[in-house]
């Protein structure tokens, strides 16, 4: 539970978030995620239910009836484009709505895929590379 210090200034984003009417709808991203993640942490911990149905009104733009999300290409491999899975999974908790589990079980899609993982391993292995090289020269 946040104390309330934090709470108050937690419920004071959320709402400027609300009332300024931020654009978190134009595409599938990242930093859109984590801010309507925050407002359901909002949510959690003070159960007011506009901070809940701002969210989800925000992820109905995205999430089609047959479970595919607006914006979201699984052959991308961007692994930022999961965050909003976890924005997803509250409100199928929340809501049991049919859509919202197909469109969890698509980004699932992307984790199950070798490529995908082909793809982060190269990532990786050249991102360890160039720090040892960092390193290397740092010590001559």
């Amino acid at each position: 539970m946040m104390d309330k210090e934090y709470s108050k200034y937690s419920k004071w984003m959320a709402d400027s978030v609300i009332e300024r009417k931020t654009d978190l709808t134009s595409y599938w991203a990242y930093e859109f995620g984590l801010t309507l993640d925050g407002i359901l942490e909002v949510w959690r911990n003070t159960g007011e239910k506009k901070y809940f149905d701002y969210v989800k009104e925000c992820m109905d733009t995205f999430v089609q009836p047959d479970g595919t999300i607006r914006g979201y290409d699984v052959k991308e491999y961007n692994i930022d484009h999961l965050n909003n899975g976890k924005t997803l999974l509250s409100i199928y908790q929340e809501t049991h709505d049919e859509n919202y589990k197909k469109a969890l079980q698509l980004l699932r899609r992307q984790l199950n895929d070798g490529t995908y993982v082909t793809v982060i391993l190269a990532l990786l292995t050249r991102h360890v590379r160039q720090l040892w090289q960092a390193q290397v020269l740092q010590q001559q």
